[in-house]
């Protein structure tokens, strides 16, 4: 199911619609995702700062290829 969600989303992004419409899609995440990104997301933005690879991934964090679990 996410594969073909994700093809839609992909497709509709660039689509004439969605810009003449100002159509956006964003992806609701679980509460539990929720409060671990914004406990993750500080620390991905320090890691950003000092020229890290940071992002964000399902309820963790990857910098510098290491996992990094919300405390």
């Amino acid at each position: 199911m996410r594969t073909v969600r994700d093809e839609v989303w992909k497709k509709s992004k660039d689509g004439r619609v969605c810009s003449e419409m100002h159509v956006r899609f964003k992806e609701d995440f679980s509460k539990e995702d929720r409060e671990a990104r914004s406990k993750l997301w500080p620390l991905v933005q320090e890691a950003r700062r000092k020229g890290k690879r940071a992002f964000l991934k399902e309820g963790f964090a990857l910098i510098d290829n290491k996992r990094v679990d919300p405390e």
